[in-house]
């Protein structure tokens, strides 16, 4: 998955750091929503 945050290269960059060191995603990224729930998500992160 990616973001408009970074620039492609930054986002490779990101993805390397991650495999490099093992770290755990289902760690990080504790919920998931389809685009209908947008609402939701925000109201969650906010």
């Amino acid at each position: 998955m990616g973001s408009w945050t970074f620039r492609s290269f930054e986002q490779a960059e990101c993805a390397q750091y991650i495999a490099d060191r093992g770290i755990d995603l289902d760690q990080i990224f504790t919920h998931r929503f389809v685009l209908s729930e947008a609402k939701e998500a925000y109201a969650l992160f906010g």
